[in-house]
C-alpha cells in the first residue's frame, strides 16, 4: 500500500507536464504581426475646427477667419446704429486663379466666373442704398435678413457689382433671372499688388463703403443705411 501511494502522484503528473509546457511557451510568444492595432481617431476637419473657434470667439469682431471646404474664406462685418450688422463673406482665390485672368481680360457684359470658389455673399438686416439704387432687406421673407450673392460684370469698360437673389451657389452658377440690381464700381490702381482676393466693409457717414481688391485693382462703392 505504501509503495503504490508514493508512486501515484508521479503517474498523474507525467501526462500533465507536457500539456503545460506548450501552453507556457505559447503565452510567452509575441503577438503575430497581423494582430489588430489600435485605430487612431482622425483629426477634426478644418471646417469643424473653424466652427469651434468661431463659437469660442463670441461677439464677432469686424473681421474673422473661417475655412471653406476648398480654401480659406473671410467674413467682414460693419456694425450700424442700433447694433445692426451687415456681413460680407468672401473666398480668397489668388491671382493664379482663372477668375483673375477673366478680370484682366473681361468679356463685354459677361459675369466673371469664379471657377474654383464662391461669389461674395452679403447679409443685411436693413435696406441699403447705393446711390439711386436700393438693395432691399428681407428679399427671402419678412422674418429673414436680406441675403444676396455678389458678382462682377464689365459693361462698356466699367466694372459693375451685381446683386443676385441666389446666395448659396458656386462661382459658376450665376442665374441672370435672379439678378436684383447692379451698381457701378469706382476702379483704382492698388498701391501694392494684392495676391489674394479681399473685401472690406468700411464705416462712413450714414453707412459705409464696400471695397474689393485683387491684383492691381481696387473697386469701391459707398452706400447708406436709412
Amino acid at each position: 500500500m505504501s509503495t503504490r501511494s508514493a508512486r501515484r502522484p508521479v503517474v498523474l503528473l507525467v501526462p500533465i507536464l507536457p500539456l503545460l509546457a506548450p501552453a507556457a511557451a505559447w503565452s510567452q510568444q509575441p503577438a503575430p504581426e497581423s494582430a489588430p492595432q489600435a485605430i487612431e481617431q482622425p483629426a477634426a476637419r478644418p471646417a469643424q475646427q473653424a466652427g469651434s473657434a468661431a463659437a469660442e470667439a463670441g461677439g464677432a469682431p469686424d473681421q474673422r477667419r473661417a475655412r471653406s471646404r476648398r480654401g480659406a474664406f473671410d467674413t467682414t462685418e460693419l456694425t450700424l446704429s442700433g447694433e445692426r450688422s451687415i456681413e460680407l463673406r468672401f473666398d480668397q482665390p489668388t491671382i493664379e486663379d482663372p477668375a483673375y485672368a477673366a478680370i484682366q481680360s473681361p468679356v463685354e457684359g459677361e459675369i466673371v466666373q469664379f471657377v474654383r470658389s464662391r461669389p461674395l455673399k452679403l447679409k443685411t438686416p436693413v435696406d441699403l442704398r447705393f446711390g439711386d439704387t436700393l438693395v432691399e432687406a428681407h428679399n427671402h421673407g419678412p422674418e429673414y435678413p436680406g441675403v444676396y450673392s455678389l458678382w462682377l460684370r464689365n459693361v462698356g469698360g466699367q466694372w459693375r457689382l451685381v446683386f443676385n437673389h441666389l446666395a448659396d451657389v458656386w462661382g459658376t452658377q450665376h442665374d441672370p433671372a435672379e439678378d436684383a440690381v447692379e451698381v457701378p464700381l469706382e476702379t483704382a490702381a492698388a498701391a501694392e499688388p494684392v495676391k489674394s482676393f479681399t473685401a472690406e466693409l468700411e464705416p462712413a457717414e450714414g453707412g459705409g463703403v464696400l471695397r474689393l481688391a485683387w491684383g492691381t485693382s481696387v473697386w469701391t462703392v459707398p452706400f447708406t443705411a436709412p
